[in-house]
């Protein structure tokens, strides 16, 4: 579905359910659907990707917008691509001094720490998870599935419930609703990502077991 979808059937769900003001703006629909968008995303692990970030000349600290967890950070040198090793004792002030081509790296909050700092621009790619992009436009859509989609809308509904205290019981069982679909989906995604691997007669022991069997 998209945003303009989830937010038809999220006015649906209200009319149906709860007290409907037909002067409330899109816009008061739009931020509890990305709210629950965001939750139904951190729970599934959905945005996993490799992006893009551009380092200007002795620029020691790199900020990394929407950056959940790093995994992987390699330095872009032509088209040549050199990973960078996450430094694992505590990085001190004078550690940002150094001038030359980055070697390692350090997550300090939101931002990536470089050791050395790069004496000239670049650029790094960065692997991890990340908040997903917000639903703005009508014909936007979540980057999940249509079951997770089906629970983001019920969790919509039970975040609108949060503005009547004497419903926060339905609230409540609405987001264990929720939890217990997206426990199923990404039992089917396992499944799926799984099985067919775990049947195949030709991988030796060792691999098999690495795979989880």
């Amino acid at each position: 579905m998209t945003l303009g979808e989830l937010r038809a059937e999220l006015i649906r769900l209200i009319q149906y359910a709860s007290d409907y003001d037909p002067n409330t703006p899109n816009a008061t629909y739009d931020r509890i659907l990305n709210r629950a968008y965001l939750r139904v995303c951190h729970r599934m692990d959905e945005v996993y990707e490799r992006r893009t970030v551009a380092v200007a000349a002795n620029q020691a600290v790199v900020s990394v917008p929407g950056m959940r967890a790093v995994h992987r950070v390699w330095w872009v040198v032509g088209e040549v691509l050199q990973e960078l090793r996450r430094v694992v004792e505590p990085v001190w002030s004078s550690w940002l001094t150094v001038r030359g081509q980055p070697l390692m790296y350090e997550v300090v909050g939101d931002d990536l720490w470089l050791y050395p700092r790069s004496q000239t621009a670049g650029q790094l790619y960065v692997e991890g998870r990340y908040d997903p992009a917000p639903l703005v436009n009508d014909s936007d859509s979540p980057v999940v599935s249509a079951m997770a989609q089906e629970a983001l809308l019920k969790l919509a509904y039970a975040l609108w419930l949060e503005r009547y205290p004497e419903r926060a019981q339905e609230r409540v069982l609405l987001e264990r609703e929720v939890d217990m679909m997206l426990q199923s989906v990404l039992a089917e995604q396992r499944a799926a990502r799984w099985t067919e691997p775990l049947l195949n007669p030709l991988l030796p022991p060792p691999e098999r077991w690495r795979l989880g069997q």
